[in-house]
């Protein structure tokens, strides 16, 4: 069957390849085979012979014997980022990952590592201490893993506006 243009193919790069992929991966959470090599926002990345560097879970997906039509992303129906096991991700489109997120937990474009209900907690929080400073902030970022900054960010609202 052709591939569509911009669709990207299976992958058959040979089993040194394939062999070296799961090599970098590692049981974790829910069942996920979770990526171990180099990451970028939150996901795993890995070049491919004779390609550029792609996310390591389309490479995944690709390696399984899977064809990505062109104008869709690769959903992590388990929710974890570094997650390439192949029966964790669908082939969706940016509303039905948009809405994946929201069902989630997540917001909107999913690029946070806070969920709505922790910026809900750290809100609640801080509205029980009366002074909620840099100490404060320090201690919720370290709790939540996430930079000082983004828990400033929550409490003045400027990000997760949507939650009280």
């Amino acid at each position: 069957m052709p591939v569509s243009a911009g669709a990207l193919c299976a992958l058959d790069v040979g089993s040194e390849f394939a062999a070296s992929f799961w090599g970098r991966t590692e049981l974790g959470a829910k069942g996920c085979l979770e990526w171990q090599g180099a990451k970028s926002n939150g996901y795993g990345m890995v070049v491919v012979p004779g390609e550029r560097q792609q996310m390591a879970h389309r490479v995944a997906f690709r390696l399984a014997g899977n064809e990505l039509p062109a104008g869709t992303v690769l959903r992590h129906l388990c929710h974890n980022r570094l997650c390439v096991t192949p029966g964790h991700l669908a082939v969706g489109s940016p509303a039905d990952n948009a809405r994946d997120n929201l069902t989630s937990g997540m917001p909107a474009g999913g690029c946070s590592k806070l969920s709505l209900a922790m910026a809900r907690d750290i809100r609640t929080m801080a509205s029980m201490v009366p002074e909620a400073g840099m100490r404060f902030r320090e201690l919720m970022a370290e709790h939540y893993g996430v930079h000082d900054r983004t828990v400033y960010d929550v409490l003045r609202q400027h990000v997760y506006r949507e939650v009280a």
